[in-house]
């Protein structure tokens, strides 16, 4: 009985600790830490949109911890799909950002390639019509 415990402990402790590199970044801090494990690892986190600059095409969120990242999005500015997200952005609101970490500039700010910018209460729109019994 008690070799089986500890053999159940054991293997659950040695998953764990397998699938510790599995779990996503839960904030922008733990990707500055180590970004040499996130630089070009895509990375979809809920973040804040903090400042849209118009003129030099940044988009700008924060997370949590006030981390901040930024993302240069001339490439983007003529994607029909992006040029539609771009109509709906608000300071503040919560948004589901998918990005891709590119790296840590010298202020510490972090820096990454957008792919996808969706608002957060979207996904708790039902996808279906059907009415729930």
């Amino acid at each position: 009985m008690i070799k089986s415990q500890i053999i159940f402990f054991l293997s659950v402790g040695i998953l764990l600790f397998f699938l510790q590199d599995c779990y996503p970044a839960q904030s922008l801090t733990e990707i500055a830490d180590n970004i040499d494990n996130f630089k070009g690892k895509t990375v979809t986190m809920e973040l804040k949109l903090k400042y849209y600059d118009h003129i030099f095409n940044v988009l700008t969120f924060y997370d949590t911890d006030n981390i901040d990242i930024s993302f240069d999005i001339k490439e983007l500015q003529d994607e029909p799909r992006f040029k539609k997200q771009m109509l709906n952005l608000y300071r503040g609101r919560s948004y589901t950002v998918t990005f891709e970490v590119l790296k840590r500039g010298n202020l510490g700010l972090l820096m990454g390639k957008l792919i996808e910018v969706k608002p957060s209460f979207i996904k708790n729109i039902p996808e279906n019509n059907e009415k729930e019994k």
